[in-house]
């Protein structure tokens, strides 16, 4: 399914930002407040819809969003499953 995925460079540059800020299964330091700019949001939207990116608090708590990549997403970059275990 992945092969089949196109992304944008501002898609997939995003995609690495947000892979490169999970620290664990279930933690990243990429939140909402880091988006930044429309265009971003608008980028990370995509990644969102496409399956790639998850927001962990979804209809946990609206105020607050981290994202997570998904399976799909790891798949697409070819990272291993434990990629988060850098240390």
């Amino acid at each position: 399914m992945t092969n089949t995925i196109n992304l944008t460079e501002n898609e997939k540059n995003l995609l690495i930002e947000v892979a490169n800020n999970q620290v664990e299964e279930s933690y990243s330091y990429f939140l909402g407040e880091d988006v930044g700019t429309k265009s971003r949001a608008g980028t990370l939207s995509n990644l969102v819809q496409k399956g790639l990116v998850r927001d962990a608090f979804k209809g946990l708590d609206d105020a607050v969003q981290m994202y997570l990549i998904t399976d799909i997403g790891r798949e697409f970059l070819g990272l291993a499953e434990d990629f988060y275990n850098r240390g």
